[in-house]
């Protein structure tokens, strides 16, 4: 594995840095890429556009066959066929995020009005 230091940073070949390691430490990587914003919106952005914020793309099938061959067509298929559950949660959290927020806007009010009337009775 090739590691250089040019311009004050460490620049590792990540292929062959993926080569390298073992299976367990290439898992332990690969969790916490999973986790990584910038990471997860590329992926994201690929499954719904096709393509990367950047404009890459990963290998995917020109037509559809019975069982996904790449994991883009793998991760779209899964999507898709739980698209319901996925559209159900999103409401769910939103609708609570909402009703938190009215409950604590209701507070406020009521702190804002008896603040008011304490000093309007003065």
């Amino acid at each position: 594995m090739r590691v250089q230091y040019e311009d004050g940073e460490i620049r590792i070949d990540l292929c062959d840095l993926l080569e390298k390691v073992s299976g367990e430490q290439k898992i332990k990587m690969l969790e916490s890429l999973s986790c990584d914003d910038d990471i997860i919106r590329h992926i994201v952005s690929q499954i719904i556009t096709g393509y990367t914020e950047s404009g890459w793309y990963a290998s995917h099938a020109v037509t559809p066959t019975s069982e996904p061959i790449h994991a883009i067509d793998w991760a779209c298929r899964e999507i898709a066929k739980r698209s319901d559950d996925i559209t159900k949660r999103q409401i769910e959290r939103l609708e609570k995020a909402l009703k938190n927020q009215k409950i604590e806007l209701d507070v406020a009010r009521q702190d804002n009005l008896d603040l008011r009337n304490r000093f309007q009775t003065r």
